[in-house]
């Protein structure tokens, strides 16, 4: 086992033996003798296991080194307490109870962020992320894309069972390699005709008709399509030879 990787279980060990989980916020006061040689440059830390959590610690700020946090299928609503971890590149906080994103602002260096299953409705705030190459609203009540304009780095995107109907924001997004538009209220699809790095395209269970806005997709490896729409992939043929999958849902 690597050093970085000693240094994860040993806190996630020492995190496990609080007896104050189930209070809204935990304490590390009792061991903090023990992890202070770590703390100060940890760079992972993972929540994952404390489902009652219901806040962030408030050692947490203390981390100024993190650069990677997760902390997914909680009670937490107040993400406050991240405005102080500058470094993050990676967060997940997915099914937690979060809604206001607006302390993520603070963290300029994020490249991935899972906001799956959250509360999340605003997403103005990442128009600010701008070095974002992934990003889940997967299953959120999310309606407004528009923020996402900007983030021309943007590799993967997670869009799946959100309410978004309007699409058009993403034909910005060249760089879009995978793109899950599952079970979304789309009537209009032709940025998808702009996104011709894809390699990845899920648009089960949508109304999605015409294929002819895919041919420029000379990159794409896999489509997902629900078995209504089998018999209106002819187009697609000379793509299927080169490689191209199609599964059916």
């Amino acid at each position: 086992m690597s050093y970085f990787s000693s240094k994860i279980y040993i806190v996630l060990f020492l995190v496990g033996l609080s007896s104050s989980l189930h209070t809204a916020a935990f304490s590390l006061n009792s061991i903090q003798k023990t992890t202070d040689a770590i703390n100060s440059n940890m760079h992972f830390l993972s929540l994952d296991e404390f489902s009652n959590l219901t806040a962030f610690p408030q050692q947490l700020a203390r981390f100024k080194q993190l650069q990677i946090l997760s902390a997914n299928g909680n009670k937490i609503t107040d993400i406050s307490m991240l405005s102080n971890l500058a470094q993050l590149k990676y967060l997940s906080i997915s099914y937690s109870l979060v809604e206001d994103i607006a302390p993520l602002q603070h963290l300029s260096h994020l490249q991935r962020l899972n906001l799956k299953g959250t509360k999340v409705t605003d997403t103005k705030v990442l128009s600010q992320l701008k070095d974002l190459v992934s990003l889940s609203l997967y299953a959120t009540k999310v309606h407004d894309l528009s923020p996402l304009t900007n983030l021309v780095k943007l590799q993967h995107l997670n869009l799946g069972y959100s309410l978004a109907s309007d699409i058009t924001p993403l034909a910005s997004l060249k760089q879009l390699r995978s793109l899950n538009l599952l079970w979304m209220p789309i009537s209009d699809f032709s940025a998808l005709s702009q996104l011709s790095n894809l390699e990845h395209l899920d648009l089960s269970h949508t109304n999605f008709r015409n294929f002819e806005l895919l041919l420029n997709m000379k990159h794409l490896k896999s489509l997902t399509l629900e078995m209504s729409q089998i018999t209106e992939t002819s187009l697609l043929d000379d793509m299927v030879k080169n490689g191209l999958k199609i599964n059916y849902r």
